[in-house]
């Protein structure tokens, strides 16, 4: 739907065209709540208990939050695409159910996880950013959700401005870095050693740069709704240093594999399982 949404316009489909200024927000909301969220939120049923070493099970809160989260974008893009305010804010109070029903849900998959004995630091960055992740989710979602309810369908209901931080940084880029850290350790190619020593990077300064990143992220979103510079700067540099780390960890871990990779077939076939 967002991709017929931009080729039509870029097309210069007349209806589209002319009707852009409210269409674009609906091209937003599809893309980025329904596509790329939808997208993470049913990933995560499945990765979060992974990674928290907990029972993969059905949950009530599950199902609410993927039913919300797949009907929620399509009905705030209708509201726009017909100017409807109900039918938005119908939307939008969809959206925000599923984002609270997927906090829920990681809470619940966080307090049944594993005890660990070894490799904690990996551990901690792994768990920590899925669950912190599906939070500033929420907090995107509380922004756009509420422009809406206060707004309705106007453009000027939709801001990327004030969504940046808590969407990008927190919610798409967190899950990224909590998702690598689990799997190339646990999935990857390269033998038992290989992956030890994956692990023993991917934790590295493992509480650090969570504070850095989460604490950065709430130092952007201080500095945009006060219009403090200082706290966006800071924020912002925070945020950068901890992406740079992860980066940096991931290909070095990733040189790692080069390294060991060729001994990993070998070493799988003669362990017996």
């Amino acid at each position: 739907m967002g991709v017929v949404l931009a080729t039509a316009m870029l097309a210069g489909y007349g209806p589209v065209v002319d009707r852009w200024a409210l269409l674009k927000p609906a091209h937003a909301w599809l893309n980025v709540f329904g596509f790329l969220s939808v997208v993470i939120a049913t990933s995560l049923m499945h990765l979060a208990p992974t990674v928290a070493g907990s029972r993969i099970r059905p949950r009530m809160s599950a199902i609410v939050a993927i039913v919300a989260l797949l009907v929620g974008a399509p009905v705030v893009a209708l509201g726009f695409a017909f100017g409807s305010d109900l039918v938005a804010r119908l939307g939008a109070c969809f959206e925000l159910t599923g984002a609270l029903a997927l906090a829920v849900h990681g809470v619940a998959v966080s307090r049944d996880r594993g005890r660990w004995t070894t490799d904690p630091r990996w551990h901690r960055m792994a768990a920590w950013s899925i669950t912190a992740a599906p939070l500033w989710f929420v907090v995107a979602v509380t922004i756009a959700a509420g422009r809406i309810l206060q707004l309705g369908a106007v453009p000027a209901a939709w801001s990327i401005d004030l969504l940046a931080a808590p969407l990008v940084l927190g919610w798409l880029v967190q899950v990224l870095i909590g998702s690598w850290t689990h799997l190339v350790p646990a999935i990857g190619p390269g033998d038992l050693a290989t992956h030890a020593a994956q692990r023993g990077v991917l934790g590295r300064w493992a509480t650090a740069r969570l504070l850095l990143l989460n604490a950065g992220i709430v130092l952007v979103v201080a500095g945009q709704l006060s219009g403090v510079f200082a706290l966006t700067a800071a924020g912002a540099s925070g945020c950068l240093a901890a992406v740079v780390a992860a980066l940096a960890l991931l290909v070095v871990a990733a040189v790692a594999t080069g390294r060991h990779g060729p001994q990993a077939i070998p070493v799988a076939l003669s362990g017996g399982g």
